[in-house]
This record gives structure tokens, C-alpha cells and sequence, in this order.
């Protein structure tokens, strides 16, 4: 195993009402769920992965890939997502400084967002860092980040209602007490593109996008969204399906401007350095002293 800083819990529930038992769908010849162990095992940041799926009398599959694989699974509330994140954390993650939450339904995942978010954590003490942008969110799968795990054990204990089937919204409730702060992502991580896997729509675009790449190693978000901007009528395959819950779709205004108004006091990092180039840190080990301007 490696000796990186990060847990990484991946949420799994077959019983979806749009599109039942995806995260066993097929894409480029694989699982869904491998697809996004593969790419969070490319993260130089993630030390361990583990699945923690909902035991609702179809998680065999889930568990089948998982030994197949080698990754660590367990089973448990389907109702309480929170629940479930918070056994795994508790039985694998002794001695890891961060935990991510990973997502079933995310096939495009950006494993070097994650790297440099932990790289950041790592250079400024904070225990998260959300987008610098307070009124949109980024392309699914764009500006991931962990949470310390002293934080994380925080949310844990103090969520209640929809914050235990939606694990991290207590943090975006309770902003004032945080230490985190911004990070402006670049701007190719804004697109209208839907990457969330809700519909069979959904899959039928990521399979174009797939056949664009048409190569064995997982494709990188951002050559991701270069193929689709190239290609846009791949966009339009499931530009119809709507957006069912987030953070911009669920939250009301009041408690939008809220963010804004706690936003306004926070430290932001800036994705363009003084030169006009990316900052990129391709390990979490990179940013220790000045690789963050």
C-alpha cells in the first residue's frame, strides 16, 4: 500500500431511481466502478481505496469486482450515505490525514485535481478547499478535493437529516467555522457538459467520448472536455437530461448569498501564476514551501 495522505471512499448504491445498478454499467469494456477505481488509483495522493456500498440486496456484483480487484469493500446503511462513509473511514482509515469521497457515478474524475488539492491542504493547513466560484459549479469531476479527517469526523457527528444522505453539505452550511479556503479553477473546468452518470443518455455520450479517445489508459478530464469541444455534437446526447440535486440546484438563494458573504473574507489561489502559466503540481509533495502563489 502506498504511504500517501489520502483515504479515498467510494459510495456505491445500485438501487438509483434513474438508472438503476450504473455503477456496474458498461464503458469501454469495463464496469463503471473499475473506471473510477482506476483513476483514483492514478492520484499520487491516494494511499488507499476503499467501497463502500449500500446493502440492498444487489451489492454482490459490487462486491465480486471489488475482490477481483484487490480493493477493500464493505456494505451498509442504504438510506444513511453518511453512515456508510463513516464505517469505512473507521475501519480503514487509521493513520491517513485525509478522506475523499468519491463518487459511483463520476467516470471522468480529475485524479491530478485531487493531487493538487492535497498539495494545497498540505501547503496551507486548511482542512478543504472549495471553488472559488460561489454561483455555478465547476464540470462534474473538476476541482476535487479531501477532507482533513479531524474535519471530516466533525461533519460526521454534527449532520442530521439530508446532510447524512448528502455527506459534505453540513460544511457547506456551517462555513463560518471552517478553515478552508478558494481555489479559482482554470477555465476549461467550466463547460455546460453533463459528466454525471444519471440516464442511459448519459452513457451513450460517454461511450462517444470514449470512442474519440480510442485507447486503452483512461482519459484525462481535460482531454475529456478537448474532445467534446471539438466534437460538440457529443455534447448534445444528454444535453436534455436535467439536473435532479447539487449544491446550485437544491440551495436557496439565501443561503447562497451567505457563501458569497464568507467567500469574500477567504484566502484564494489562483490557477494562473504572474507568468500567465498553469500551476500544476503533478504529486501532493510538490507544493511544500512555494509552489502555491
Amino acid at each position: 500500500m502506498k504511504r500517501e495522505p489520502v483515504l479515498a471512499v467510494v459510495c456505491v448504491r445500485h438501487t438509483s431511481g434513474r438508472f438503476p445498478g450504473k455503477s456496474m454499467a458498461e464503458l469501454a469494456g469495463k464496469p463503471i466502478l473499475e473506471h473510477i477505481i482506476e483513476r483514483l488509483s492514478r492520484a499520487d495522493s491516494v494511499g488507499r481505496i476503499v467501497v463502500a456500498a449500500a446493502n440492498d440486496g444487489h451489492d454482490a456484483p459490487v462486491l465480486d469486482l471489488c475482490r477481483r480487484l484487490g480493493i477493500n469493500a464493505l456494505s451498509g446503511s442504504t438510506s444513511d450515505v453518511l453512515a456508510r462513509f463513516g464505517e469505512a473511514v473507521r475501519i480503514y482509515g487509521q493513520g491517513f490525514k485525509y478522506v475523499f469521497r468519491a463518487m459511483a457515478d463520476q467516470p471522468f474524475l480529475d485524479w491530478y485535481a485531487l493531487d493538487e488539492s492535497t498539495a494545497l491542504l498540505e501547503d496551507r493547513g486548511w482542512d478543504l478547499a472549495l471553488p472559488w466560484a460561489f454561483d455555478r459549479d465547476p464540470v462534474y469531476g473538476a476541482g476535487l478535493c479531501p477532507w482533513r479527517t479531524k474535519a471530516f469526523w466533525r461533519m460526521f457527528e454534527a449532520s442530521k437529516g439530508d446532510e447524512r444522505e448528502h455527506p459534505g453539505l453540513w460544511f457547506r452550511r456551517h462555513l463560518d467555522g471552517l478553515n478552508y479556503g478558494l481555489r479559482d479553477l482554470p477555465h476549461w473546468a467550466y463547460r455546460p457538459y453533463r459528466l454525471e452518470l444519471d440516464t442511459a443518455a448519459d452513457l451513450m455520450m460517454f461511450r462517444a467520448v470514449w470512442k474519440l479517445w480510442d485507447r486503452p489508459q483512461q482519459i484525462s478530464l481535460i482531454r475529456a472536455i478537448t474532445a467534446i469541444d471539438t466534437h460538440p455534437e457529443v455534447s448534445k446526447m444528454n444535453a436534455h437530461v436535467g439536473e435532479k440535486s447539487g449544491p446550485f440546484t437544491t440551495v436557496r438563494e439565501p443561503e447562497r448569498d451567505v457563501w458569497r458573504r464568507d467567500y469574500e473574507r477567504r484566502d484564494v489561489v489562483w490557477s494562473v501564476s504572474k507568468k500567465g502559466g498553469v500551476l500544476r503540481a503533478p504529486t501532493w509533495q510538490r507544493a511544500s514551501g512555494s509552489a502555491w502563489a
